[in-house]
């Protein structure tokens, strides 16, 4: 349970790591009406939901989208790794290496869509939630393809000021950087024991 707003989120050990199973969720949503940041750096966690509808982030419309993140408000102002930003107590917001160790679990991490699917045999549950688009200010099902994918953040950056994500979808599980003005799910990784 995050003791910030009595949400409850299921996790599940893969390997050695301990994942949330279900898309982060908290926050005041924002309306998203152009393209472009809408989101302000003032503390205030702000959130995206499908079709700037509530329902589609708590799940009381179908399926439990969570909410979708610029990176300004997944950090929250935190620096250096790990990044708690707006993951509950005892989580952060996993690496492109922690990321790395999930996949790698799966296949090798080439074709491990399926494994991380929701009702995949990891029990990760990558719903295809989709994602925000910076450039419409609207929301899409991929960002270059048909299917239906996932889009995660990473806590890792570019030397240009771009961000790492994950997109998983049919077939395929990539990263690759892209602009901090998306809105994207965020999944927490447990912190190592001490």
């Amino acid at each position: 349970m995050d003791a910030r707003d009595a949400k409850v989120y299921r996790s599940i050990a893969l390997g050695d790591q301990c994942w949330l199973r279900d898309n982060l969720d908290i926050g005041t949503m924002i309306e998203s009406t152009q393209s472009g940041s809408q989101a302000h750096d003032d503390g205030v966690v702000e959130k995206y939901c499908w079709d700037n509808d509530p329902a589609e982030c708590d799940g009381s419309a179908g399926m439990k989208r969570g909410g979708f993140y610029e990176w300004i408000e997944v950090l929250q102002g935190d620096s250096g790794q790990p990044i708690q930003g707006i993951c509950p107590d005892g989580f952060h917001l996993p690496s492109g290496a922690e990321w790395d160790v999930l996949l790698e679990q799966f296949a090798g991490g080439s074709n491990c869509d399926g494994e991380l699917a929701a009702g995949g045999p990891s029990g990760f549950d990558a719903l295809t939630t989709e994602y925000r688009c910076t450039l419409t200010g609207g929301f899409r099902p991929a960002a270059m393809s048909a299917d239906y994918r996932a889009y995660f953040w990473t806590s890792d950056t570019t030397t240009s000021g771009e961000a790492w994500l994950w997109e998983i979808g049919e077939g395929s599980a990539q990263t690759f950087d892209f602009d901090t003005s998306l809105g994207l799910s965020v999944r927490c990784i447990g912190d190592a024991a001490s």
